[in-house]
Order: structure tokens, then C-alpha cells, then sequence
């Protein structure tokens, strides 16, 4: 079977999933090509009449609307969702198409997906990570956390914005005018600033209704309520407006994919509030907890550097899998959070495949798919805290190196025996 497989972005992080099971892949006999790029759908037409794949794997992505007649098999694996991944759900599918999710899709926000073959796929761990030894670098940490921290939307008070903010407004209040694709268009690609008090008020919408370190983030309630704040300020209706041209490379342009949206700085607005600020939320609050801590606390990310009160314990990005490891490997214990509560996310089990003992916060979705109480168990593999015990639960756990050890230990067996990316690729050739 000759497989195409495509990240949602050139990042690592995208690059090492599509790489891992491409890797398994060819390992069980097919014909496998691993894209480092995001493809558009027009490219994707031209790839599939020229090499005839016969299956399409993608990462965040649904088939191409353009593609629904072509006869490859596609599969798309859903990470991250937004509101606008959500309105973009096809309401008809090709049969022996496959959608997965990385974890519960009701948790995920795709509970209006029907249709379609669907499961839970969560990620891989490459097999030479489990085999990874940090004896050569050894590191003084009691307690790591690694993921980046996202930055607040810049707001442009400049007058120039303001006045640019009114006159689009006024002409997407117009029906007949902004009904007309090239007036979207170009009111988009201009951009359009949005005020400082909406972008407040929409945050402060999602403090209402997310709890930080809860774990049970639901991107469909708080995406709603962020809608009715947005019209408040300005016209805008979300909708599912496919791309109509081709665009090499819409992100250098700063405007996002749904170029033809009718408000696109309002709904890329609205996407960052309902996914990144609760992640936000979730990290800020973890570091402020521990910072009065005695302990060898290290922060690792991008965006962290901004934050002048979290200097003593920001130690920079990291850019390699291998200063990574090294980090999971020297620390005494990982903290992880996730906002969906999957546990089984890949940051978690490459840290349990180099041994490294997990802290993470407990969650309504730990027993659903892609909750990490679905594989391992609580006090054998891992541990628990919550935000009023988190620095009780820390300081016991530096304290007993014996039991970490130990379950750390357990928790590598596990990862070798079942959670390696052949397992994944097994998982998907079944399916299909």
C-alpha cells in the first residue's frame, strides 16, 4: 500500500508523529512518503493524479471537499480542535474514510461527528527512545514542567487601528456589500484590530467557565458565550466558508486559513480564547504555585521569557528530542497538565518511556478514551495532585526516591509493551 503522510504544521512536534508512524509503516512492508509540510488541497490533487496513493493520512485535517471523489482511502488525526475546526465537520463522508482523535471526541468538542468510521489513536513512542540514557548529562532538578506558554493577542491602540476597526465594521454591516467574496476578502488580508475591552471581556468569559487544572475544557460551551460577546462589538457569524484560491502560503500573510470568513480577526480571536487561553490559564497557575517552593524548580518553553516574576526558573526552548529526554530523564518529578485531560499525550509517555516519574492533575475525562487512567494506574505507574495539593504532593514525592523510582520503572514496561508507534500503525492498518 503506498501511504501519504502530511503534519497539520512544520513543527517538531507535528514532524516527529507523521515520522514515527511513517516509520512503522515501512516497517510493516508498505510504501510510505513522509511530508515535512502542510499541504494545500490543490497540491493534494496534483500529488494524488501524479502518484495515485492509496491512502492519505493527515494531521488535523479532513478530506479535501475538492477530493471527495478521488479513490485513495483518507485518514485524518484530530489533536488540537477550535471552534472552527468544529463548524468545519463535512456532513457526509466517503465510505472507508477513518477519523481519529487523540482522545474522547465528545471531550474534544467533535461530539456532532457522524458518519464516519471514527476511534481514538492516541500517540507513539519511537522505540530508540526507550533504549535513551541521560549518563552523560546529568541535571540538578527536583521538578520540570515543559510546554510552552501562549502569548496573549497584541492590541494595536494606535488611532490608524481604531478608525480601520469602524470602517470594516460598517461595511460588513451592509448585506448586499459583504456578501461579496472579494470584499471579505480584502477586509481580511487589510485586518482587522479588534478592541482592547472585547478581547478582556472574552477572557474573562473563559475564566468563568473553565477551571484552571481542571482538566474538562469544553471548547463548544465557551466558544458560544465568546460568539455573543464578539456581536456585541461587531458583525460577525461564524460559518464554514471553504477556501476558494489558492494561497502558497496564507499564514505569512498573518490572516489565517478561512480567508473568506466574515470576520476573520474576530474568529481567530475567538479560536485562541477557546483553546490557548485556558492552556494559558492552566501553566500560569502551576508555576505560580511552586515559585515560593525550596526546590529546584525548571521551566522549559517558549513564551515563558516574559514573565519576569517566573526568571529564577525559566531555563529556555527546547529545540531537540534529545535535551528533552535529557530534561524527563534528571527529573525527579514531571509535572504535566492538558486541558482536555488526555493523559495520553506524547509528552507524557516519552517521559515514562525514559523513566521519568509523572505528576499530573486528575480529570472528569481520565477513564474516557485517551485518559491515562484507560492504561495505567494511579499510585503504579503515575500520580495525581490537584491545585489546592500540589505543593504538598511535590515536597512527598522528592521526599520517597524509592516509590518513584519504582513506578516510573513500571511505567516503562508498559510504554515497551504497548504504546510503541507499531502498535499505533497496527491499530490503523486493522481498521482500514
Amino acid at each position: 500500500m503506498k501511504i501519504f503522510l502530511f503534519p497539520n504544521y512544520n513543527s517538531s512536534y507535528d514532524i516527529r508523529m507523521v515520522k514515527g508512524l511513517g516509520k512503522a509503516f515501512i516497517d510493516f512492508g508498505h510504501e510510505v512518503k513522509i511530508f515535512r509540510q502542510p499541504v494545500s488541497s490543490s497540491s493534494l490533487e496534483i500529488l494524488v493524479k501524479e502518484y495515485n496513493p492509496d491512502l492519505i493520512f493527515q494531521i488535523n485535517q479532513f478530506r479535501p471537499t475538492n477530493m471527495q471523489n478521488k479513490k485513495f482511502r483518507h485518514v485524518s488525526w484530530f489533536q488540537d480542535v477550535f471552534p472552527s475546526t468544529v463548524r468545519s465537520i463535512p456532513n457526509n463522508f466517503k465510505d472507508g474514510d477513518i477519523v481519529y482523535t487523540l482522545g474522547n471526541k465528545e471531550s474534544l468538542g467533535l461530539e456532532n461527528l457522524r458518519n464516519v468510521k471514527h476511534d481514538c489513536l492516541v500517540t507513539g513512542v519511537d522505540p530508540v527512545i526507550t533504549k535513551f540514557n541521560s549518563k552523560n548529562t546529568i541535571l540538578d532538578i527536583d521538578c520540570s514542567l515543559c510546554g510552552f506558554i501562549p502569548t496573549i493577542p497584541e492590541i494595536n491602540t494606535k488611532r490608524s487601528a481604531y478608525i480601520r476597526w469602524t470602517l470594516a465594521n460598517i461595511i460588513r454591516k451592509i448585506p448586499v456589500i459583504r456578501s461579496i467574496d472579494t470584499v471579505r476578502l480584502f477586509l481580511n488580508i487589510l485586518g482587522s484590530p479588534f478592541p482592547k475591552q472585547m478581547l478582556y471581556d472574552m477572557m474573562s468569559i473563559v475564566e468563568m467557565n473553565y477551571e484552571s487544572l481542571s482538566g474538562n475544557l469544553n471548547i463548544k460551551t465557551i466558544s458560544d458565550k465568546l460568539i455573543k460577546i464578539a456581536q456585541k462589538y461587531c458583525y460577525y457569524e461564524p460559518a464554514n466558508i471553504q477556501q476558494k484560491i489558492n494561497i502558497k502560503e496564507i499564514k505569512n500573510l498573518g490572516i489565517g486559513k478561512n480567508i473568506y470568513s466574515s470576520n476573520l480577526a474576530v474568529e481567530n480571536l475567538i479560536d485562541w480564547c477557546s483553546r490557548e487561553y485556558p492552556r494559558y490559564l492552566d501553566r500560569h497557575d502551576l508555576v505560580e504555585k511552586l515559585q515560593n517552593l525550596n526546590i529546584a524548580l525548571r521551566v522549559y518553553g517558549k513564551g515563558w521569557e516574559r514573565f519576569s516574576e517566573f526568571k529564577n526558573f525559566f531555563f529556555g526552548e527546547i529545540t531537540n528530542l534529545t535535551d528533552l529526554l535529557n530534561v524527563y530523564q534528571n527529573s525527579k518529578v514531571n509535572l504535566s497538565n492538558n486541558t482536555h485531560g488526555l493523559g495520553l499525550h506524547s509528552r507524557v509517555l516519552e517521559c515514562m518511556a525514559v523513566g521519568g516519574f509523572i505528576l499530573m492533575h486528575n480529570s472528569p475525562n481520565d477513564n474516557k478514551p485517551g485518559g491515562i487512567l484507560t492504561e495505567f494506574e494511579e499510585g503504579k505507574h503515575f500520580s495525581f495532585y490537584n491545585y489546592q495539593n500540589l505543593q504538598n504532593e511535590i515536597v512527598s514525592w522528592l521526599k520517597d526516591e524509592q516509590k518513584r523510582k519504582k513506578i516510573a520503572e513500571n511505567a516503562r514496561l508498559i510504554i515497551q509493551k504497548k504504546h510503541l508507534w507499531k502498535h499505533r500503525a497496527s491499530q490503523i492498518l486493522k481498521d482500514l
